[in-house]
């Protein structure tokens, strides 16, 4: 993540290339956007590298694809606190005019095509299309990630019949979704499902080809709807833990976390274990309106500060 106001513009000047600050703006004014939740941001990741380091934890910020590799070399645990640009399609992700795409769409015969033509009625796209030429993509994106991206039923391809798991969780299929769709159209999507480190985005195969082969530990992936990554991570490897995330992670409360971790772990060397109880520990101040008795002061108070 940018942890200062240069590199936050720095990555909106790179476009497509970067995503994390552009989702930060939500309609506002770069400045106002650094200013009111970018700032405040960045001052919590320098708190947890200043932590971290103290505690004895090998850091190494503003990493990129290339510093991945040394650390799964020389450490069991690796923890990668980084965004990640999920399978959701937004109207930015649109290479060319998304009436092309859909002419592609309607033209083509495999199965796909014809699975996307059905999901994608015209009198739905015709009203999309409709909007102002700055609406056009926006508007169709959130068509299609109603009727296709967050839809129950897998695309063609997405799960060969010999390989359909018995439950596929939501994120994990939006993922897979997604991911087909980049694939079959390459040269009108820029494709999601990506990790954001200070290079650019890379793809979850590039991320699980930075871990050597034999390699037995626990990553700790703090990141957003991070179970396609862990997947291909885990590489099926039993010995490999993976602790991932389902849903959208709070990176403030996620930073907070590692930092309570890295005090925890300086006493009780249990990576695992400690997360849990921390994780525990948040989940009993959702539930309690006041300071529950089993949490730890200091902690509670770190939280809701």
């Amino acid at each position: 993540m940018p942890l200062d106001q240069r590199t936050f513009l720095a990555d909106l000047d790179a476009g497509v290339a970067m995503d994390f600050s552009r989702s930060m703006l939500g309609g506002r004014e770069p400045q106002q956007a650094w200013q009111e939740d970018g700032a405040p941001l960045a001052a919590l990741c320098h708190k947890l590298l200043e932590a971290a380091r103290h505690y004895g934890a090998a850091v190494v910020p503003a990493a990129t694809l290339d510093d991945l590799g040394p650390l799964f070399h020389r450490y069991e645990v690796v923890t990668i606190v980084a965004h990640w640009h999920g399978g959701v399609l937004a109207g930015g992700d649109f290479k060319q005019n998304p009436t092309a795409w859909l002419r592609r769409i309607r033209a083509g015969t495999d199965p796909l095509c014809a699975e996307l033509a059905r999901r994608l009625e015209p009198a739905q796209t015709d009203d999309a299309l409709a909007a102002r030429p700055d609406q056009r993509p926006g508007r169709l994106a959130e068509l299609v990630n109603a009727t296709v991206i967050r839809a129950d039923r897998p695309l063609p391809g997405v799960y060969d019949d010999t390989a359909l798991p018995i439950v596929i969780d939501d994120p994990t299929l939006r993922s897979r979704q997604r991911a087909r769709l980049d694939a079959a159209f390459p040269e009108f999507l820029h494709p999601g499902n990506r990790l954001e480190l200070r290079d650019g985005l890379h793809a979850a195969a590039a991320i699980a080809a930075c871990v050597p082969p034999g390699w037995s530990g626990i990553v700790d992936l703090a990141i957003c709807q991070s179970a396609f990554l862990a997947q291909h991570v885990k590489a099926g490897r039993t010995e490999r833990r993976i602790i991932d995330n389902l849903r959208e992670v709070i990176p403030s409360m996620r930073l907070r976390i590692l930092e309570a971790l890295y005090e925890r772990l300086a006493v009780d060397g249990n990576y695992g274990r400690e997360l849990v109880a921390l994780f525990k520990a948040v989940s009993d101040l959702a539930r309690t309106p006041k300071k529950p008795s089993r949490t730890p002061y200091r902690f509670w108070q770190t939280l809701t500060e």
